[in-house]
């Protein structure tokens, strides 16, 4: 049961690196995040973050990420994909400033899995999905790597396992460089 669980990550991990891949020459700039935060389930939360800048202040940016959590004898766990457009109040391509905002809006899904709830539903019951909302403060601590604190909501569309889900956490960012 573990194995078909990563099986699913290992799907999203491949798919993020092909689109990568294929664009990294195609792009002016871009850069790749780490998460890691809290849910309100409780749980632990983790994400590997790609953003696709332009040359404006607003840019791309997907999300491939884990959610687990234990409490009593419940055992939860998420994996999945956002997909999100982000106004930073300073462009990557021209900081002037070490402090910046971020808002974003977007998409999310997400493939839950619960050995005593969710055992015996299908993949179309366990899988969550609808809008997400993001906003981060972010410092640069330099001109390739920046540390920022996020807080993200997340509605859901399919009521059958709860309408809403809110997390917090930190993060890092390493800005490859513009040549």
């Amino acid at each position: 049961m573990i194995y078909r669980q990563f099986w699913g990550m290992k799907h999203y991990y491949c798919i993020l690196l092909i689109l990568i891949a294929f664009n990294i020459d195609r792009l002016s700039a871009q850069s790749f995040g780490l998460q890691a935060g809290l849910g309100a389930i409780p749980s632990q939360y983790f994400a590997l973050e790609y953003r696709a800048l332009s040359n404006s202040n607003i840019y791309l940016v997907s999300k491939v990420f884990g959610e687990f959590g234990a409490k009593y004898a419940l055992q939860y766990s998420a994996y999945g994909l956002d997909l999100m457009g982000e106004y930073s109040s300073n462009s990557l391509l021209n900081t002037d400033s070490r402090f910046s905002f971020r808002l974003g809006l977007g998409l999310t899904s997400q493939l839950e899995f619960d050995p005593w709830i969710y055992s015996g539903w299908s993949f179309s019951k366990r899988l969550q999905y609808g809008i997400s909302g993001q906003t981060a403060i972010e410092w640069s601590m330099s001109d390739v790597f920046g540390m920022y604190g996020f807080a993200q909501q997340k509605l859901f569309f399919h009521r059958n396992l709860g309408t809403s889900h809110f997390l917090f956490g930190l993060g890092l960012v390493f800005h490859l460089p513009n040549d």
